[in-house]
Formats: C-alpha cells, sequence, structure tokens
C-alpha cells in the first residue's frame, strides 16, 4: 500500500511528465581540433588537475557548511552531517501547485498549430488532478493553504474539463484561467512561505548555538536553487537575516542548480580555493569569482555589473 508521500510523489510525477528532444538547431556542430590544439588540450587539463589537487585540503579548513533547502536545513560539520527537518506539509502543497504549470504546458501545446500532446494527455491531467485533490486533506498544513489549493486545483479542473468538452482550447482561455486562479495562488504562497521563513530562521538559530562563535563566524551558507530564482530567494533572505545582508557573497551563496550535498560541497571547494588564489596573486579575496577577463569588460559595463534576470 502507498504511503501518503509516496502517493503524492508519484501524483506530481505524473503531472510533470513529459517526453523532451533536442532539436537539431541545439545538436553539437563543433568540429574536431587540429593535433595542436588537441595536445594544448591535454596539457590544460593537466594544468587544471594540479591546480583542483587542493581541493581537499581547502574544505578540511572550513569548520562548518549549512544547507539551507526549502524542505529542510543541513549541517556538516567534517564529517558530520545532521540534518533539520521541516513539517512536509507545506512543502507537499508548494509541490502540488506545480499542477498550475502542467496547465500552462499542457494547454499551451494543445492551442498550438504543431501540438506535441493530445487530448488524450488532457484526459490524463484531469484525471491526475482527480488524484491531488485527494490527497490535499491529508497533507499536513495549514488549513488555509490546504483551502487555498484546493480551490486552484478545482479551477484547473473546470477549465480543463471544458476544454475537452470542446476539444478546442485557445490562448485567451489559458490567460483568463491562470488569471483567475493568481489569487489563491498568491494566497498560498504567502502561507507556505512565511512558515518556511519562519522554520528556515529557527534552524540556523538552533545551528549557531549549537557551535562555538568561532566557528560561527566562518560558517559558509549554500542555499540550491534552479536558475531563475536567485533574485528575491526565500533561503538568502532566511541566511541573511541571521547572519547579515554583509554576509550575501561572501558567507552566503546560491548555488545554481547544484542540490546534492557532494555538488554543493565541490561549488564550495571551488569558492574558497579560487578565493585563495586571488588573495595571494591579486591582494583581492573575490578577483577570481568575476570572469577572467573582467578588466576589458569593464571599459564597457559599470563596475561589477551582473546580468540578473528582470523583475
Amino acid at each position: 500500500m502507498l504511503t501518503l508521500k509516496k502517493r503524492f510523489i508519484f501524483c506530481v510525477s505524473a503531472l510533470l511528465m513529459t517526453s523532451v528532444q533536442v532539436p537539431s538547431w541545439a545538436q553539437s556542430t563543433v568540429t574536431k581540433p587540429a593535433a595542436v590544439s588537441n595536445k594544448l588540450a591535454d596539457l590544460n587539463t593537466g594544468f587544471i588537475t594540479l591546480y583542483r589537487a587542493q581541493n581537499a585540503s581547502v574544505l578540511a579548513q572550513l569548520p562548518l557548511i549549512v544547507i539551507v533547502n526549502y524542505d529542510g536545513v543541513i549541517a556538516i560539520e567534517q564529517t558530520q552531517r545532521t540534518q533539520y527537518a521541516f513539517s512536509p506539509g507545506h512543502y507537499e502543497i508548494k509541490a502540488a501547485l506545480h499542477a498550475v504549470l502542467a496547465y500552462q504546458g499542457l494547454m499551451n501545446e494543445l492551442a498550438g498549430p504543431n501540438a506535441t500532446l493530445t487530448w488524450r494527455d488532457a484526459e490524463g491531467y484531469s484525471s491526475s488532478l482527480v488524484a491531488l485533490m485527494s490527497l490535499i486533506p491529508e497533507i499536513q498544513a495549514s488549513a488555509a493553504a490546504r483551502q487555498g489549493a484546493t480551490a486552484v486545483i478545482s479551477k484547473l479542473q473546470q477549465a480543463t474539463r471544458a476544454a475537452i468538452t470542446q476539444q478546442k482550447v485557445t490562448s485567451k482561455d489559458i490567460a483568463l484561467t491562470l488569471s483567475s486562479i493568481e489569487p489563491e495562488v498568491m494566497a498560498v504562497n504567502n502561507e507556505i512561505g512565511q512558515s518556511t521563513f519562519n522554520a528556515m530562521i529557527a534552524a540556523l538559530k538552533a545551528i549557531e548555538e549549537k557551535v562555538t562563535p568561532s566557528i560561527w563566524e566562518k560558517v559558509i551558507v549554500v542555499v540550491p536553487g534552479p536558475a531563475t530564482a536567485r533574485v528575491n530567494n526565500l533561503g538568502l533572505a532566511a541566511a541573511s537575516s541571521v547572519l547579515g545582508k554583509s554576509a550575501l557573497g561572501k558567507q552566503i551563496f546560491y548555488s545554481e542548480a547544484i542540490y546534492d550535498d557532494e555538488g554543493i560541497l565541490r561549488y564550495v571547494q571551488m569558492l574558497m580555493r579560487d578565493k585563495h588564489f586571488s588573495t595571494l596573486m591579486f591582494d583581492q579575496p573575490y578577483r577570481m569569482w568575476r570572469d577572467v577577463l573582467s578588466e576589458t569588460a569593464e571599459k564597457y559595463l559599470n563596475e561589477n555589473t551582473a546580468a540578473l534576470l528582470a523583475r
């Protein structure tokens, strides 16, 4: 018999399953390099390998690395790993709202001239919404969060059934449906956002109380997330609330599309290794965190310009 968590994962996975093909224009067109380039590449690989040989020793100098996720906080002290798990309810409600993304992706395809999906896929999505609706009452989240999620799923189901009945959907229909659920989605976001923020703060303060002040002042905090979530990120907000905004980019970092512990540790190794090199060579600890040709770029850009996504 499936547990609530397994059924929930199965349901959300069904909502998000699609088949993706790499378009012809995105396939590699790189020509085979000349022999001299191969020799240079081999030498360069050797040089980089030697530079990275210090990774383990660099990491050993960091007494505490903290990873801030939406479902919990992890404290890594050398070989010891301690997890501060949050109540899963609000995280599950957040995942359930992926049904909104699935609706837009499905209907956008069905509205297009060269759809890769069919109305049979729409029937499958509708069935997934039924299954998802049955799970919401069992999720241990606030009543407001559950009610909001229920309202969103109900409206998605109504819109989906209407499209299936008519065997037709337009861009206007999609926009009307999404705008109609926007108040409920944002209310749920605010509800789970505050709860998650409070849990993050509590975990960070628990870690701070557990370690010595000398260890805490050297802490490195990493917030994993996707490429488009680095602006006004909740984990960054929680970490900077405890460590101070001045720690952003110095002790608090965002790991883009790196979620596993080992990958995050490699990311921290890279940061600290390059920081050490920068201090020795440039007497500027953060020089290697910029483009290697940044001095030329600064002639044409304002200093420290980054291509953040528009807000």
